[in-house]
């Protein structure tokens, strides 16, 4: 079978414009990518603000529920939801410009604020942004929620 030339001309300029990594930077490259788009180390991680409206969700009818309700906007009681899964269940983030995600102590949400429904945390003192695409552990908020519901 023959391939006609218009394909194979249009196939070499798309090779051609390819990005092309460098032997030394590809493992650095691919680490990068597999953090933020892959399953990490077989365990789900779900970024904060999801598992904030999740937590809304699953605890309808409880105390959590009705306490997060007195919250004057949407934005705030995911805030009030994620403030306290900050302080109970292992959270990571990244501080930037960094893109590496580590692990957060629960006492550094002690001195500032949840915003964005879970998507950031500032502290007080400070007025930029000190840790970005916070995430949990799909275990880790099973567990905070079995906890809460009890």
């Amino acid at each position: 079978m023959r391939i006609p030339k218009v394909l194979l001309s249009i196939a070499n300029g798309v090779c051609a414009r390819a990005p092309r990594a460098r032997a030394s930077n590809a493992p650095k490259v691919a680490g990068h990518l597999q953090d933020r788009f892959v399953v990490h180390h077989n365990e789900k991680w779900i970024p904060l603000d999801e598992a904030s409206r999740i937590m809304y969700d699953e605890l309808a009818g409880t105390k959590w529920r009705a306490m997060a309700d007195k919250e004057a906007t949407l934005e705030e009681r995911l805030n009030y939801l994620a403030a306290h899964l900050v302080r109970n269940a292992p959270i990571e983030g990244r501080s930037p410009p960094s893109m590496e995600h580590r692990p957060i102590p629960s006492g550094d949400f002690e001195s500032g604020i949840v915003k964005g429904g879970g998507r950031y945390f500032q502290r007080d003192y400070q007025s930029y942004l000190t840790f970005l695409d916070l995430r949990i552990k799909e275990a880790d908020l099973q567990d905070a929620l079995k906890k809460m519901k009890a």
